[in-house]
């Protein structure tokens, strides 16, 4: 440090520099062409979730009547921050325009299913996890150097390949491998709560359906009753103010 460079230090893991280059099939992850818009809109959201923390710790620790959670300024200031932030989801996703068969295209031609062959390796055979990326990073590696696409590696390529990269012959057949590098099925196999399988979408968008029709009928009635709450106030004080007859 003493020729006035300046040097990083880099946190290793296990000999490895963390944040260091990422393996091939995962490289494309946060990479060029991030959808700007939508990274904007997730971190409006995580900044109506700390507002909204700061309403609830307001009322941390405090006894009935305290004057500490009373302020409406904080939880107004959640509720302007969030309608903005659903304006803005709003007006991207009313403005996308889907390409069905290019999106097709453009997952086809790359390695962006990679990891499903090593989530296949392991559900299906046991392979270790480690085991299972490095092979998946192989085939993503072996096939950018060939100017090879997932689909055109041969049956004897992907044998050959888990050969080198883990030992012993491949323990599921070659199909259950071609079937995980279709992205359609990499999609209808993420059968987990909360998946992006189409079945699980609608069932998810009718729960939401569901939910924000309670909530407006929950609203129309508590607005009826505050209606008939003021009137009858109003009513009171009339009544209160008339003079002594």
């Amino acid at each position: 440090m003493g020729d006035g460079t300046r040097r990083r230090r880099r946190v290793r893991l296990r000999g490895r520099p963390l944040g260091g280059r990422r393996p091939p099939h995962l490289r494309r992850v946060n990479g060029p062409g991030n959808p700007r818009p939508l990274d904007r809109i997730r971190t409006d959201a995580t900044a109506v979730l700390g507002r909204a923390h700061l309403v609830a710790l307001y009322a941390h620790n405090t006894n009935t009547g305290m004057h500490d959670y009373r302020p409406t300024g904080p939880v107004l200031d959640v509720a302007e921050h969030a309608a903005s932030m659903y304006r803005r989801y709003a007006r991207v996703v009313g403005g996308l325009r889907i390409d069905r068969a290019r999106a097709l295209r453009e997952v086809d031609d790359d390695h962006s299913t990679m990891t499903e062959i090593a989530d296949t390796l392991v559900r299906e055979a046991d392979v270790p996890f480690r085991s299972a990326h490095s092979y998946a990073s192989e085939l993503a590696r072996y096939g950018r150097a060939t100017g090879k696409r997932p689909a055109d590696l041969a049956d004897e390529e992907l044998s050959r390949l888990y050969q080198e990269t883990i030992g012993g012959p491949l323990p599921i057949g070659v199909g259950a491998i071609r079937d995980a590098m279709s992205a359609e099925k990499t999609v209808a196999n993420r059968k987990g709560l909360g998946g992006p399988q189409a079945e699980s979408v609608r069932g998810m968008l009718d729960r939401h359906r569901d939910s924000l029709a309670q909530t407006r009928r929950w609203l129309a009635g508590k607005r009826a009753a505050l209606a008939v709450a003021s009137k009858d106030l109003q009513t009171a004080f009339e009544g209160l103010s008339q003079p002594d007859r």
